[in-house]
């Protein structure tokens, strides 16, 4: 632990969980780091509390209180959502920006001071908003002076789930040790009480502490037998149980009152203690006992166990009267109150449960997603009417999916389904259903779903049965279902909406689309229309986007620049706002659009960041789509190992989830990596599996982009039939003569197939026309190079291949500039393309790249670091080892910087 406050001192920042069983001596040891911690520190703390996991940012709010003088330090939209989140202000609080928020101002406290100590005990206990927070903040620390330590009790219903920070586990105390324990309690022991004890207590601290004090005098002097023995857990319980009943009944009521209150402010308690008719010195014996303390005003459990001690003490309907109680003083802090009171209500009360919604949604709006879905559960357990009951429990799923309970959400909507048959509500319900099989199972079977939920109300509630048919479409898209897809783009077409409404706009496309009709006027301006509103359908009971297009399109139909200029501001927006959770599906289709028109060094960077978000919030379909392009463009680099781990590792995903149009970019991915490393047999049985329908990778849209790849390759294997009869279903899928893009390809391939008199003009053709991708131009110029030296064409044939070669090296494409440079050499050409002059961003990480990326616009530290959810400190720290990297001195060298390449 000592190491770790080190590194923050020395700049870097520390992170450490403490795990072990109950009375270990975790809290022991944090207060020994405390301590004996420099004093010229700055400290912050928080306890993790049971009864408080019901109030979202509780914890972050007790942990940053210090540090809310600094609010208005903060970028505008981070400090909005923490006072949202702490009911400072009547905003949204996004739960990503309010983590952001967070740690933007630890941070920044931190440059004011040595080093910044957070000191985190019985994290299991938190509430679910701050244990997120924490989590998010602790793994983007990184060149802050700011040591952050946990404490974490195995063992309990809840936990501190986060395998990604490094853990100390607690281990138990030598017999030696646990002997300078018990020597401590001053208490006289026998030897046989000793040994028995040390035996049972198993090197616990806690235990050999507690235990001694259970005992009566004759056990302890050995005249009598010790009690027969339970497991420790429960035996420590019951040590506390019956130290709290040897109190008299008042101080154990006042207790009871603490350990449900939670604050332990004192005076909130003395007005409880004066309603429930307490006399005035009700804590007194407990604080004479050792059970707890007071300091400040504010009364300390000397552990948690004595707290659940004090509730398990009581009777129900003594707890009751104590929520009635605190209900009855708390009027100013009505979540606290409203908790209170449903604790002390039996049976139904409908004003009450509605009390309850209003909690749930302010707790949704501040990021408590998690929370709110008890407080909708318990509101309809106390609701009247099925109506109000089935609404109070959908709108509970919905906010269990938004925090990512699937299976919890799938149960409330189970239940919630059999109350009433009301069409509106069913929709809805079968709407969340299919959003929670999109996302986390099957495809095919979300989109039969969701188009099945959405015939009921295509005429009541079109908008609704619009949503659902968009997400349906995607469904189908993933899924390679053409047939499905037209079937609903026809039914997008009869909803009764405006003509020119985007769902609308959407339905003709698809319908386009699916029958490779591509040449008709409508499908020419797909991409035209593809603003941000209609980019990113956003479903308000969904935590995530469906972005419309998905992947290729844009590029299939020759309009990527557009689409990407609007995906690129939606994600900058996006980014801005703190939406983390929204990102990855953002990103995935800007990537593949920057890997297909050769923009790689942005498109590795946008990639690396979008696949850690989405591992870290759980969207797999996003995380397993990122990893096969990520692969796809390791394969375009020759980077053939990493391109096999990450491809497989997307197979593995797009099996288990059916996420065909994944599979179907994995073996593009090995396919091309096949071609680029010279085993063209390889790669024709690994792109026919996209292109051929029922082979494991085929998908019905994605074989159009492929079937240029797959013809080279059947040309270089010796299957010219074959490469004849890819061509043909080429040019049938081609999307008209307007559409130069694809036409140089098509000469490229009718030049590569054919090979007639008019090879030199379609090779020609395929370099001047206009192009989405310099990857896409070097290869036509090596295929015309390669023609041009079997034509004895030679000195022509050293001005493609040197081109070629060039943009190759640019592009980082290692197989094909060694293949453009071995033909060169037969050529008898010279390799002048210097190799050291390749990229500016060669040595470059995805990070610095982001970084170099919004330096380049102008941004400050501060403003990078909301972009990419990081410290300002730490983009300094990535600056400063980016500018050598670069041949630069200041960040002003960096304006104009793009990563285009």
């Amino acid at each position: 632990m000592t190491r770790v406050l080190d590194r923050a001192r020395e700049g870097s920042s520390g992170v450490l969980v403490l795990r072990g069983p109950a009375g270990i001596g975790k809290t022991e040891l944090l207060r020994s780091v405390v301590g004996q911690a420099p004093k010229d520190l700055m400290r912050l703390s928080c306890l993790g509390v049971q009864i408080e996991m019901g109030l979202p940012y509780a914890g972050l709010h007790q942990l940053l209180r210090p540090l809310l003088g600094r609010l208005d330090t903060l970028p505008a939209p981070q400090a909005a959502a923490l006072a949202g989140a702490f009911g400072m202000a009547d905003t949204d609080a996004d739960r990503f920006l309010v983590a952001l928020a967070a740690l933007t101002l630890l941070t920044e406290a931190a440059e004011n001071h040595p080093m910044l100590l957070a000191v985190v005990d019985d994290a299991q206990f938190l509430d679910p908003a701050t244990r997120d927070a924490l989590r998010f903040l602790a793994r983007r620390l990184e060149a802050d002076r700011v040591a952050v330590l946990f404490g974490v009790r195995d063992g309990c219903t809840e936990d501190f789930h986060a395998p990604e920070l490094p853990v100390l586990r607690v281990g138990p105390l030598s017999d030696e040790d646990g002997r300078r324990v018990l020597a401590r309690s001053g208490l006289p022991l026998a030897e046989s009480t000793v040994n028995r004890l040390l035996r049972e207590a198993a090197g616990n601290p806690l235990a050999l502490t507690e235990l001694p004090l259970a005992l009566t005098d004759a056990q302890r002097r050995g005249l009598e037998p010790l009690p027969e023995m339970l497991p420790l857990g429960e035996r420590l319980q019951e040590a506390f149980l019956a130290r709290v009943r040897q109190l008299p009944h008042p101080s154990q009521v006042f207790l009871l009152m603490a350990a449900v209150h939670g604050g332990g402010d004192l005076g909130t308690l003395d007005a409880a203690a004066r309603h429930l008719g307490l006399p005035l010195d009700a804590c007194a014996a407990a604080e004479r006992a050792g059970l707890v303390g007071i300091q400040d005003h504010t009364v300390e459990f000397r552990h948690p166990l004595i707290r659940a001690a004090a509730c398990q003490a009581m009777t129900f309907t003594e707890r009751q009267a104590v929520h009635r109680a605190l209900a009855e003083v708390l009027t100013g802090q009505p979540e606290r109150r409203t908790l209170h009171l449903a604790a002390a209500t039996s049976g139904t009360d409908d004003e009450l449960a509605a009390q309850l919604a209003a909690s749930a949604a302010r707790a949704s709006r501040a990021g408590g997603a998690a929370t709110a879905v008890g407080a909708l559960e318990r509101a309809a357990s106390l609701a009247s009417r099925p109506q109000d009951r089935q609404r109070y429990m959908v709108e509970a799923a919905e906010s269990a999916w938004r925090a990512a309970q699937a299976a919890r959400a799938n149960a409330l909507l189970e239940e919630a389904g059999t109350l009433t048959s009301d069409p509106r509500c069913l929709a809805r319900i079968t709407h969340l259903r299919g959003s929670i099989k999109h996302a986390s199972n099957d495809p095919a079977a979300a989109c039969r779903t969701l188009v099945e939920g959405a015939l009921p109300v295509m005429a009541d509630e079109p908008d609704l049965a619009g949503t659902m048919l968009v997400m349906a479409a995607r469904g189908a898209f993933v899924a390679n279902d053409a047939e499905t897809m037209a079937r609903i783009g026809r039914m997008v077409e009869d909803l009764p909406l405006p003509g020119e409404h985007p769902v609308r706009r959407l339905g003709r496309r698809l319908v386009a689309l699916v029958d490779q009709d591509l040449r008709v006027p409508e499908a020419d301006t797909i991409a035209e229309h593809a603003e941000p509103a209609t980019l990113a359908w956003l479903d308000p009971a969904d935590p995530q986007p469906w972005v419309w297009p998905p992947t290729l399109y844009p590029y299939v139909l020759g309009k990527s620049a557009r689409t990407r200029t609007s995906l690129e501001a939606a994600a900058d927006t996006l980014r801005e706002r703190g939406q983390v959770g929204t990102l990855p599906m953002t990103l995935a289709p800007l990537v593949a659009l920057e890997i297909a028109t050769g923009r790689w060094s942005s498109a590795l960077a946008n990639g690396d960041e979008g696949l850690a978000l989405a591992e870290e919030t759980g969207q797999e379909g996003a995380a397993c789509h990122l990893r096969v392009l990520l692969g796809w463009m390791a394969a375009l680099r020759g980077q053939s190992e990493r391109c096999r781990e990450l491809v497989q590792l997307g197979l593995a995903a797009a099996a288990e989830h059916k996420i065909a149009s994944a599979s179907a970019i994995a073996h593009w991915a090995l396919g091309l990596l096949a071609l680029g490393e010279g085993r063209p047999e390889d790669a024709v049985e690994l792109l026919e599996q996209v292109v051929l329908p029922e082979r494991a990778g085929s998908h019905f849209m994605l074989a159009a982009a492929v079937l240029p790849d797959l013809i080279e390759a059947a040309v270089r294997a010796g299957r010219h039939q074959a490469a004849e009869e890819y061509l043909c279903r080429y040019e049938q899928w081609r999307i008209g003569a307007e559409h130069h893009y694809f036409q140089g390809l098509l000469d490229r391939c009718r030049a590569l197939v054919r090979r007639g008199d008019d090879c030199d003009e379609l090779f020609r053709r395929a370099i001047d026309a206009p192009t989405q991708s310099p990857f896409e131009l070097s290869r036509s110029r090596l295929l015309y190079g390669e023609w041009l030296r079997r034509e004895r064409r030679i000195k022509d044939a050293r001005v493609q291949l040197q081109a070629a070669l060039v943009q190759f090296r640019t592009l980082e494409a290692e197989h094909w500039a060694q293949r453009t440079k071995a033909e060169l050499r037969a050529a008898g050409g010279a390799d002048t393309a210097a190799p050291d002059a390749a990229t500016p961003f060669s040595g470059l990480t995805p990070r610095e790249m982001q970084i170099v990326r919004f330096v380049g616009r102008g941004m400050s530290n501060q403003e990078i670091a909301a972009q990419l959810f990081l410290s300002p400190r730490t983009v300094g720290y990535h600056l400063y080892k980016l500018f050598p990297k670069l041949g630069v001195t200041s960040r002003h060298q960096l304006r104009g910087f793009s990563l285009s390449l």
